[in-house]
């Protein structure tokens, strides 16, 4: 990346993507509960593009870093989110075929989101844009811990 606009429009591209991804694979899901977690998944991508597009726009017009939004955190973490979707759908995950296909590509766009962030947050200099991509690097590890947690329990290891 030549610049920090750069970078941003990149991870607002990718967190648009990740969203498109994780509504089209729970509209083809049958199971209840591996949809709510998808939905999930799907509205944290949107609120990160909202998060990012505060700060890209924040800097295109020269005003400064806007506040982050505080109640994003703290983000419950992978096992505990699956626990209270599992509660609210009182649904079971059953073994299908089509969960590793979503799975694979899920997984693909989370450890390429979580890579871009560390390599953005290796390279950047400012404290706020440290932190800033350290904390979405943490999401999209969070989200990588939820979908290897769903891939166990429907091989039936959880």
């Amino acid at each position: 990346m030549n610049n920090l606009n750069e970078a941003l429009l990149t991870a607002l591209k990718m967190e648009k993507k990740g969203y498109e991804e994780y509504i089209k694979a729970a509209d083809r899901c049958e199971d209840d509960t591996l949809a709510a977690i998808l939905l999930s998944l799907a509205n944290d991508e949107e609120e990160h593009e909202r998060v990012i597009g505060s700060f890209y726009h924040a800097m295109v017009e020269s005003k400064g870093w806007p506040v982050v939004d505080t109640s994003l955190l703290p983000i419950p973490e992978a096992a505990e989110r699956i626990e209270l979707i599992m509660n609210e759908t009182a649904a079971k995950i059953t073994d299908g075929t089509t969960f590793i296909g979503i799975y694979e590509v899920a997984h693909d766009l989370e450890t390429r989101s979580r890579e871009f962030y560390l390599n953005e947050m290796g390279k950047a200099t400012d404290r706020e844009v440290i932190e800033m991509f350290r904390f979405l690097a943490r999401i999209e590890g969070i989200h990588m811990d939820m979908l290897n947690l769903l891939l166990q329990a429907t091989r039936g290891e959880a």
